[in-house]
């Protein structure tokens, strides 16, 4: 049977832009190259528009929906720069760090339930 494209999930990217202040800038896209052009062109968000990024500093694939991509990208965000520029150093450690949430959450989950 032929899967609908429309009914196909969309893949999102995270991504952090080191802007041309120093700063970091960290967003979501099922587009990554389209964005960033967008960001370039100063089509993007508001901060960008204010702070054009030189790069793309480190981006991720995100299996599932734009839901995870939203929480995910709010899970960066409230990290401190240098835990930022840590995982850009280690992209890897993102998979390692949502796994290390996932069990806390699960473990917390299962503690209260018995």
């Amino acid at each position: 049977m032929a899967v609908n494209s429309k009914t196909q999930m969309k893949r999102y990217w995270i991504y952090m832009l080191e802007c041309c202040n120093g700063s970091l800038y960290t967003g979501i896209t099922h587009n990554l190259p389209q964005r960033f052009k967008m960001h370039q062109a100063g089509k993007g968000a508001k901060y960008t528009r204010m702070y054009p990024p030189k790069r793309i500093a480190q981006s991720w694939k995100i299996p599932g929906g734009r839901s995870q991509a939203l929480k995910l990208e709010a899970f960066i965000k409230r990290m401190t720069r240098s835990e930022k520029w840590a995982l850009i150093r280690s992209p890897h450690k993102l998979h390692m760090t949502i796994l290390h949430v996932i069990f806390i959450v699960f473990t917390t989950i299962m503690a209260n339930n018995l």
